[in-house]
């Protein structure tokens, strides 16, 4: 009951107050208070009622953050987070927190080129003159032989960076068969373990973005509740960001000596929180580049005791007994960072009818 019971103090204390001023002046006996102590006694729990919560915010890649609560300024530290406001039971409270994919899941690395995958294939065998199916078994390496030997690093590319001399290669180092069959493993999923085998092989792939990660967790007390904030003037009051710089267009030439001209884009200018992301990094696109290849920077998602929460339009949460606000974030691309900034009512129960 953190934020209950500083204001039963003080309401005790205009109690008694109210109680000796009121009552009959001649009376006497122990219904007389000095009115300089008793001052004296508001002033020294005067701040303990402003101040009258403190709520430790848990996320799983920091110990703890605390919710500060007598001032209306905010941390603004990557990876951690704070919530701030006025300290008056109602008011609005911050919270302000920067990550990125690293923060929130442990991307192991791996030795793509090195590991194993199976293929079923069915192939004529000339030997027995029938069809067979049988499982074949590879080391990634075939989807890496195109200029594996050369001193030139832009020479070297592997199967999914381009395509155009892995059938010659295949047929010259194996057979038409085997050519075949790893032009079909390259999209396909491994036989055994039902994995995409270019997931196993690649080791430039990784998916495009990352749904449903803790972000953080807020514990709401016994007899707090928490609401999401609607302002009249700018809507709800939450935002979303990245950090990117502009995305300006360059012009439309053959960039890459095909024969075909691109519309060409490329990052530029001085790096800031934007609420858009670029899908597709800004580089070069063919075809007419619209402002449907943006996409919001991330969404979140809030779940109160396993139950879905909405902060537009949820209705208060929390009071009946120690309780858990979980945040998560969707939309999470590799090698970007984020800012997640929402405006929050916290309140005692007493004050919700």
């Amino acid at each position: 009951m953190r934020i209950i019971a500083p204001m039963m103090i003080l309401i005790m204390m205009t109690s008694t107050l109210a109680g000796c001023t009121g009552g009959d002046p001649d009376g006497g006996g122990n219904d007389e208070i000095d009115m300089d102590i008793l001052n004296q006694l508001i002033d020294d729990n005067l701040q303990d009622f402003i101040n009258n919560t403190s709520v430790t915010v848990e996320n799983h890649y920091h110990n703890n953050t605390t919710i500060v609560n007598n001032d209306n300024s905010h941390t603004n530290v990557s990876g951690s987070a704070s919530i701030a406001g006025n300290g008056s039971t109602g008011a609005l409270y911050l919270l302000d927190i920067e990550f990125s994919l690293s923060d929130l899941m442990e991307l192991e690395e791996v030795d793509n080129r090195n590991n194993i995958f199976n293929f079923s294939w069915q192939y004529y065998d000339y030997a027995t003159n029938e069809q067979r199916t049988d499982l074949f078994q590879f080391s990634c390496q075939v989807f890496y032989i195109v200029g594996a030997n050369s001193t030139n690093a832009s020479n070297q590319v592997s199967y999914w960076q381009d395509s155009s001399q892995y059938s010659n290669a295949w047929s010259n180092i194996y057979n038409d068969t085997v050519r075949n069959l790893l032009q079909s493993a390259s999209n396909s999923d491994d036989s055994i373990t039902g994995i995409s085998i270019q997931t196993i092989c690649d080791e430039d792939y990784l998916p495009s973005n990352y749904d449903h990660l803790l972000l953080m967790q807020i514990p709401l007390a016994e007899g707090m509740s928490i609401k999401g904030v609607y302002d009249t003037v700018g809507g709800y009051a939450q935002e979303e960001y990245v950090w990117s710089q502009n995305c300006n267009y360059l012009g439309r030439y053959d960039s890459d000596g095909d024969g075909y001209e691109e519309y060409n884009y490329e990052y530029s200018g001085e790096y800031e929180w934007k609420t858009s992301v670029y899908v597709n990094d800004c580089f070069s696109s063919v075809g007419s580049w619209t402002a449907a290849d943006t996409d919001a920077a991330f969404y979140v998602d809030y779940n109160f005791e396993t139950i879905s929460w909405s902060y537009n339009y949820g209705s208060w949460i929390g009071g009946g007994s120690d309780s858990t606000l979980e945040v998560y974030v969707n939309n999470i691309r590799p090698d970007w960072n984020y800012r997640l900034i929402a405006y929050f009512t916290l309140s005692s129960t007493s004050l919700i009818e």
